[in-house]
């Protein structure tokens, strides 16, 4: 990854740090740091290079926030990690692009460690893509893989294009050429 995403990346999350910190201060806020049914994702889209990070209450995702107690929660965790390691099952891109992937990274802390009540699971996914131009849109999918997920708060930044929103299972697309 290029040490220029790396900073566009930090940028957007600096500045969805300081949208948190300002909405946690305000009487009105939708979303708190770690509200179920509740994510986040970043996209950064630079030179041939797509990047998308996801975090996501464990909850959401395999049914509980703690290190797997039983077999049968072990075998949710393992169902669900690996449902993240496909790319293909979170986000669908437009063919055109012929966006490649080349990493995934999947973190979680569902472990006897672990030392918060409400465990987060992170990934991120790297591609490259021969056509960048032709990707306008990311369509998410996860909504399909992960029923309790709700919405989804998005923060893209492009070479012509920083915009933000709320994606849900009615609405799953980014459009990335605005």
């Amino acid at each position: 990854m290029s040490k220029a995403i790396q900073w566009s990346l930090a940028g957007l999350w600096l500045g969805g740090s300081c949208m948190l910190s300002a909405a946690e201060l305000s009487p009105h806020a939708e979303h708190e740091a770690h509200e179920h049914g509740h994510a986040t994702l970043n996209m950064a889209v630079e030179g041939t290079s797509l990047l998308l990070e996801l975090k996501v209450p464990a909850a959401d995702i395999v049914g509980f926030e703690h290190a797997p107690h039983t077999a049968a929660q072990k075998q949710q965790l393992d169902a669900a990690l690996a449902t993240l390691h496909q790319a293909d099952n979170l986000v669908d891109l437009e063919k055109s692009a012929g966006c490649q992937l080349q990493q995934v990274k999947v973190q979680h802390h569902l472990d006897d460690k672990a030392s918060t009540a409400h465990g987060d699971i992170e990934a991120s996914y790297v591609y490259s893509c021969q056509n960048p131009t032709e990707l306008n849109a990311i369509t998410l999918t996860l909504f399909k893989h992960f029923a309790s997920l709700q919405d989804i708060d998005y923060q893209v930044m492009t070479q012509n294009h920083q915009g933000s929103g709320e994606l849900s299972p009615d609405n799953p697309q980014v459009e990335l050429q605005k």
